[in-house]
């Protein structure tokens, strides 16, 4: 499930105590988290995802970046805490992808991602895999 790099590019014990310091700021998680797909905040294509964790004073936000290969792999994973809007990082930059939208659905038994862009009436289906 993850690329040999993941845990080499940040080691787990390090990993483990930036959770720990964002969650020290966004307090503890929130028990009972609505599904995945209702938290995902955006996907700037297939092999990305970025989604919302709620917390007690805040949210963490969570990107996952898959290889590009038959059967991907993850190769890496971030966390952050979340800015006022819970919908990106306190300190990203503005950007396009701040004004798409996804919903992750079952279409014809395959995961797809419904993407509307500016709140428009267009959408495209996009499978994720």
């Amino acid at each position: 499930m993850l690329s040999s790099n993941v845990l080499l590019d940040v080691p787990d014990d390090v990993r483990r105590q930036r959770v720990d310091a964002l969650l020290e700021q966004a307090g503890p998680i929130r028990p009972g988290q609505t599904p995945l797909a209702e938290r995902v905040i955006t996907a700037a294509h297939p092999a990305e995802l970025r989604w919302r964790i709620n917390c007690a004073h805040g949210a963490l936000i969570c990107d996952i970046r898959l290889t590009a290969l038959a059967e991907p792999v993850v190769r890496t994973v971030d966390e952050a805490l979340a800015d006022p809007t819970g919908r990106k990082p306190r300190d990203e930059a503005p950007s396009a992808v701040d004004h798409v939208h996804v919903v992750l659905s079952m279409w014809n038994n395959e995961l797809v991602a419904v993407i509307a862009v500016a709140g428009t009436l267009r959408s495209w289906l996009l499978a994720l895999w």
